[in-house]
This record gives structure tokens, sequence and C-alpha cells, in this order.
């Protein structure tokens, strides 16, 4: 961490480098520590800290990008010849865009001295009462603990000039029995206070103790109950091949041509809301504009999708301020919904089992993707614990099954939605963003378990 003065002096640094043309400038710095942990023992600990300044020029109605190699003055004004070039040689790539005025933004915590202050030992100590837990029941447990703290300064030629630290924590856990059983759970906040480890230690322990003497399943769609961190999972992709102004400028989205019409059931709301403390909490965007609450689906009507200063300046609206943080090493940048929230129900996980005849209960699912984005349709694998479920009580463990659903058709054929939620994060990166940026370039997710009718399984595999 620079602090609030020096994060804006170097940002200001290098947009008066820029000189007469439009300048966007932003700072971002990551200090980062991991604890990971193998059969109840840590074996590693990390420390990662990290400077990214970002310098975009438009001139000639181009725009060019440049990252200085360090924050020293030459370094920035190097960044900012470097970026004139680019622009000055492409003309026509701004696509007549203007850098963010920026403006007031919402006041929201996104800083805990809490986090900052869980050092080694603290994690350590805490790792140790998540493997007790385990212990209890002759497991092991496997995972990370992840802290973060970092700040992102933005300012523009246009106006902007915005600043915020954050924090950052997560625990990954797997019970892990020795024969090829496990059982998994995982929490996030920027406030490390409200992990609950033992909780997640005996969630994913009981886990473990169902997933044993695993049985095949035949091949098809099944009523399925879907745990929360598979339900974000899977409804990550509305929003990373959906529900952003770049995937529908494309034509490749769900919901182009489709504003205002029924696409999913009519008991599914889902906001983009950036300032509610129960996700991951962040004021402006990295191009410093402005968020607020952003209703994507209402009652099943598409109402919105998300944008940034490019997609919003095709489309002729204001920018959302979900813009990507800069990433050197993103082969695509494009806005997404990075703070997703589905509207509870009013059944609970135990409700739903007890009113199933014959169904598949998923705990989570592992190498998501999405080959048809006009479809979202997904496919993967579940993992750390399928169940099947036979006159209202698991019957028996499942091998891990292939899947391969439509997330909009899934959508459309919901039977009962959890009154409850979960916080969980987009751990392949979202929105074109690398892991490196966790504190503000992570997309989380906060749903509840889902109960639907078809849900469609193609394979299934013996291994863990």
């Amino acid at each position: 961490m620079i602090g609030q003065e020096r994060a804006l002096e170097i940002a200001h640094q290098a947009l008066r480098a820029v000189g007469g043309d439009q300048g966007e400038v932003m700072v971002l710095t990551e200090d980062s520590a991991l604890t990971r942990y193998r059969n109840s023992s840590i074996h590693q600990n990390l420390r990662h800290n990290d400077l990214l300044v970002s310098v975009r020029v438009i001139a000639n109605n181009g725009l060019g990008q440049a990252y200085p190699s360090s924050a020293d003055p030459d370094a920035l004004s190097a960044a900012a010849r470097q970026a004139l070039q680019i622009a000055r040689g492409w003309p026509g790539t701004a696509g007549g865009i203007g850098f963010s005025p920026g403006g007031a933004t919402t006041r929201v915590q996104t800083y805990f001295e809490s986090t900052v202050a869980m050092g080694p030992d603290e994690r350590a100590a805490t790792v140790g009462r998540m493997a007790a837990v385990a212990a209890e029941s002759g497991f092991g447990i496997n995972g990370a603990f992840l802290v973060e703290q970092s700040e992102m300064a933005v300012v523009s030629s246009a106006g902007a000039e915005q600043y915020a630290p954050f924090t950052l924590a997560a625990i990954r856990i797997a019970a892990a029995s020795g024969d090829g059983d496990t059982g998994f759970a995982e929490g996030i906040s920027r406030d490390v206070s409200r992990l609950r480890p033992e909780a997640l230690a005996r969630r994913a322990t009981e886990k473990c103790r169902l997933n044993r003497q695993r049985q095949s399943l035949p091949p098809g769609e099944y009523v399925t109950i879907l745990e929360e961190i598979a339900v974000a999972d899977l409804v990550r992709f509305l929003g990373t091949v959906g529900l952003n102004g770049r995937a529908v400028q494309e034509g490749r989205s769900f919901v182009t041509g489709r504003f205002g019409e029924r696409v999913v059931d009519t008991r599914i709301s889902l906001r983009d809301d950036p300032l509610d403390p129960r996700g991951l909490p962040l004021p402006f965007d990295p191009e410093g504009t402005p968020k607020q609450p952003l209703a994507l689906i209402e009652a099943g009507v598409l109402r919105n999708v998300v944008h940034d200063s490019a997609t919003a300046a095709r489309a002729g609206v204001r920018s959302s301020g979900h813009a990507a943080p800069p990433d050197p090493e993103a082969m695509m940048e494009y806005p997404a919904p990075s703070n997703m929230f589905l509207e509870g129900g009013d059944s609970s996980l135990d409700e739903m089992i007890a009113a199933t005849e014959r169904g598949v209960l998923v705990t989570s699912l592992h190498y998501t993707n999405a080959p048809d984005p006009r479809r979202v349709v997904v496919t993967g694998m579940t993992r750390d614990g399928t169940f099947l479920i036979e006159d209202g009580c698991i019957t028996r463990a499942l091998y891990n099954q292939r899947v391969h659903q439509s997330v909009v058709e899934m959508l459309n054929d919901v039977l009962a939605i959890g009154r409850e939620g979960e916080l969980h994060r987009d751990w392949w990166g979202g929105a074109g963003v690398s892991m490196q940026h966790g504190t503000v370039g992570a997309a989380v997710h906060y749903v509840p378990a889902l109960k639907v009718g078809h849900f469609r399984f193609i394979g299934e595999s013996p291994v863990v």
C-alpha cells in the first residue's frame, strides 16, 4: 500500500506527460498473502506485492494504452509517449469514446483492519482450528487461506479523480478421507471476521462423510438441487457471455434484441449491486465511473446489461461502471457484472430435499465452460459431493457427473429457490481479468440454492 497521496501523485504525473491529448491513468497496488495447506499441514506461505499503472490516450480518434515498467517519472513519461504513439498510429480505434469525468461515489466500507491484521501466525492458528474439526471425523484438510489489501486510483483529463482502498479474505477448504472421498466449502468477504472458518470446516467434513462408496448414475435429465456454490458457477456465465454490452453488440448474447421481454422464470430477479456489503463493495470502476445498483432481470424480464465506456459509446448510453481492470496478461477485456445478486425464495435446502421423490444434489462444479454462448450452455463436472435423492432423503453418493446444461433453460424450469444466499467468487478471473487483481477484478455472486425440474448429465467419472 502506498496511500492515497502517493497513488494520486503517480497518476497525475503520468497524466501530465500525456500533454494536450485526452488521457486516463489508473494505479493499482496489491499486497497479498497466501497460506496453503495439505493433509492438515501448512506447506507454503506466500507474500506478493505488485504495482500496476495503466496509461490510456485518445488522439486522432485512436486509442493507445501502455504500462510503465515502474512508477518513476521517466517510466511514466515513456509510457505516456508510447500510448500516444499507438493512438496516433491507429486512427479510428477509439470508436468515438471519451474518458470518464468521474463524479461523486456512494460511501461504502471496502477496507477492514481486521483483514489486514490476519498475519501468518493468525492464519496458521485458523488452519489449525479447521484441521481439528476435520480430525474429529478422521479427515484431513486441503486448501488455502488468502488475505489481500489493495488500492486503486483513477484520474482522467475529463475530470475524474478517484481513490479507494480494499481488503479481501477468502478460505477454500476440502476435507479428504485419504480414500478419495472429499467435501468442499469456501467463504469470501472483505472482512475476515465474517468467514466462520470452523463452520466451513464442519460443512466440508459433513460432505466428505456422505461422499463415500460412490455409485453410477445413468445419463439423462434429473430433478436437481444445486447448492449455492454450484448456482454461482452457473449464473456467472449469464454475465460473462450474455448480460454485457459487448456480447449484445456482437450478436452472441442470449438477450440480443430481447430488452423488455421475459427471458427466464418470473421468480428470477437478478441485479448487479456493487454497494451491498454482502458482496465485495466497489464504489467506482477502473475507468473512474461511479457504481450504482443495476437491475439486470426483474421478475424474469430483461431490463439492462452492463457497459464500460467503449460499449456505452457504441450503444449511445452512459457507462454503468463495469469496466474491467487493465491487465497486460488478459487476452480480452470486456464489461461484466461483478457483484450479481440472485433474489432468494421461500425454501431451505432441507425442504427442497424432503420434497424430492427422486433427484440429484450437486455441491459444486469444476472446469466449467460455455461453448454455446447464445444459449448459455455450460459444460463441466460435478465435484466434492454429488448425491442421489430418493423419497426425500439422500440415499447414496454418486460419481462425479459430466454436465451439459443451458443456464437459460435451467432458469426457466425452477421448482424452488432457497431463502438464504451465499457469496462465492468466480475463481477463473471473470471479465477478462487475471486472478492477480483479486480485490478489484474479482467477480463474486450472492446466490441461493436452486431446485430445477430438468438438469442434464451426460456421463460420469470415477476419478475425484
